[in-house]
């Protein structure tokens, strides 16, 4: 906790004060509570928790998901099983965040549908299917 209330400078990214709320709330933990203990709005506290549990799924390199807190929050909220696989296909294909969020809520422009590779959710799981670009070089240097 200390970390966290001694940032006052600003020292640690949104990722890393999201894994450090994550760790300190734990899976049930309250987020309004920890948001007032460390004096920042409990929706930015929350977005970042968020961002944190989607970097967890990554094989990425932390590094090229420090800048990507927002791109993340957004991928959190697609099934778990698609996290991994689009948190990849973000870093790899360097999209923005508005790129992120119109692929996560409706799939994108020039994308297509393939089949599921895990059970989804239902209601999201049609935006979760639109990552493959149709260009097919895109398609083999896209992170499996």
């Amino acid at each position: 906790m200390v970390l966290a209330t001694a940032n006052s400078q600003g020292e640690l990214s949104p990722l890393e004060r999201g894994f450090h709320a994550d760790a300190a709330c734990g899976s049930h933990g309250d987020t309004k509570k920890y948001a007032e203990m460390v004096g920042r709005p409990r929706s930015s506290v929350q977005l970042e928790k968020q961002a944190a549990r989607v970097a967890k799924s990554c094989t990425c390199n932390f590094s090229d998901l420090q800048d990507k807190a927002r791109h993340l929050s957004e991928i959190h909220s697609l099934p778990k099983e698609c996290w991994k696989e689009c948190a990849e296909y973000v870093v790899a294909q360097g999209l923005s965040v508005k790129e992120t969020q119109e692929r996560v809520n409706d799939g994108g422009e020039g994308a297509v549908v393939r089949e599921p590779r895990a059970p989804y959710v239902a209601g999201r799981s049609d935006s979760a299917l639109r990552w493959v670009p149709q260009d097919p070089a895109v398609n083999r240097r896209r992170v499996a």
